[in-house]
């Protein structure tokens, strides 16, 4: 996730209806993050990543929960990438999937009004139209 540079304390939650909530990892602040072939992504002007992490979850619906401080109410723009990490050999990246980019100025923006309510929204699903997801695999060769 791309959010304010200001934002602090973030933590994200995964829940579901058959188990406990649970906690999910958080990198935070990150300029930029580590993309295949050497290359970064990097975080737009004044906007820093957030880099929640999936443990393995059982299967199953999930809604996951993002909280974060901000010195001030105010209207502020979200964006939101998902993507795989990819372990070869001594290298760790992550691969965009949806959306495929490598600039965030490709990323759809999504604009949240602050409330004195706890705010919900959803992002989008990872892909339009499909409302249950299958597990997929995929072999990778590393360079030794």
């Amino acid at each position: 996730m791309e959010l304010p540079t200001n934002a602090s304390d973030i933590q994200a939650t995964a829940t579901s209806t058959s188990e406990p909530q649970i906690a999910l990892s958080v990198q935070a602040p990150l300029t930029s993050i580590a993309l295949a072939f050497g290359k970064r992504l990097w975080a737009e002007p004044r906007m820093q990543f957030a880099v929640v992490g999936q443990p393995a979850l059982s299967p199953g619906g999930y809604t996951a929960a993002l909280a974060f401080n901000l010195p001030e109410a105010r209207a502020f723009r979200e964006k939101v990438l998902y993507a795989a990490l990819i372990s070869c050999g001594r290298s760790k990246y992550l691969q965009p999937i949806r959306p495929l980019v490598t600039s965030m100025a490709r990323v759809p923006v999504l604009t949240i009004q602050p409330s004195a309510n706890e705010t919900g929204f959803s992002v989008p699903h990872l892909f339009g139209g499909i409302r249950s997801y299958g597990e997929a695999t995929r072999t990778l060769s590393c360079a030794r």
